[in-house]
């Protein structure tokens, strides 16, 4: 039996597998997030939040009511944000790229809103900026240009952590840690993927980015910095629509606007005014000089 440790700042989850087909699906996983598997101790296989096997779970599961898209039966437990896949003893998982595309997609789907119910965690749309040992993220709706930005701030000599996926925590002293999450924008197995998961940072800066003129920092409007906010903190789970059933969505929907308002509370609307000729690494190294805590 293998188990996969996923190191959340919250809390680390577990995806435990106990036949050879999850064997390798965990991996692939393990591989796509730079992570190790490990052999499975007793306390880690009682408290996975994903099991792997082919056979049904034993004791009460609710049958999964969301889309599957693969040849696997599905059952969960929505009181304790655990799932159960019942994989087909005849398919390799691992070695079909777009089942285990699909599969994967899944697993940290269900792994993303264990940590959203059960903890103070938050999964949002934007780009991850490191910058010394902080963070700062820039959101936007898509299209706006912060794949764009990412290569200015590139080029200015920061470091760009991840330009879509971002989990979030908020811990009980105010500190809100960010830290990547894989992201399935682009093709999964492609070498140029990177996520450093286990980076977590401390979030100095939460920007709203817009086009402008010389990347310049300055007030935003509290009603539209709010609803962006929002908003990208539903992107992950939008796509597709129907991977959950609506009580689940239901849930994370109260989830986000609880902690979204947390959010708001720490950290002044502000934006950034994107532009090709700015300066983003000077302006944001600026602007976290004139705010040093």
């Amino acid at each position: 039996m293998q188990a996969l440790t996923i190191p959340f700042h919250a809390g680390p989850i577990s995806i435990v597998a106990d036949c050879p087909q999850g064997e390798g699906l965990l991996r692939r996983l393990a591989v796509v997030l730079e992570l190790e598997t490990t052999d499975c101790t007793e306390n880690i296989a009682q408290n996975a939040v994903v099991f792997l096997s082919n056979k049904p779970p034993k004791g009460e599961w609710r049958t999964w009511e969301g889309a599957v898209r693969l040849p696997a039966k599905v059952f969960w437990r929505p009181e304790e944000g655990k799932f159960h896949y019942q994989l087909e003893e005849e398919i390799n998982y691992a070695d079909d790229a777009p089942l285990c595309w699909r599969t994967l997609v899944r697993v940290f789907h269900q792994c993303a809103s264990n940590r959203i119910l059960l903890t103070d965690s938050l999964q949002m749309h934007g780009a991850l900026l490191r910058m010394n040992d902080s963070a700062i993220i820039l959101f936007a709706n898509c299209g706006v240009g912060k794949s764009t930005a990412c290569g200015r701030f590139e080029r200015g000599g920061g470091k760009v952590l991840g330009d879509d996926k971002i989990m979030l925590h908020l811990a009980e002293d105010g500190t809100v840690y960010a830290q990547p999450a894989p992201t399935w924008s682009r093709p999964i197995f492609s070498p140029k993927m990177h996520f450093a998961f286990s980076q977590v940072l401390p979030l100095r800066g939460l920007f709203r980015l817009t086009r402008g003129k010389g990347d310049e920092i300055h007030p935003a409007s509290a009603v539209i910095w709010h609803a962006e906010l929002l908003q990208g903190s539903f992107n992950y789970f939008e796509r597709p629509l129907d991977w959950a059933d609506a009580d689940l969505h239901r849930r994370i929907s109260a989830r986000n606007v609880i902690l979204i308002d947390r959010l708001w509370k720490l950290f002044p609307p502000l934006e950034i005014a994107g532009d090709l000729n700015g300066n983003l690494y000077g302006n944001l190294s600026a602007w976290l000089n004139d705010h040093e805590t």
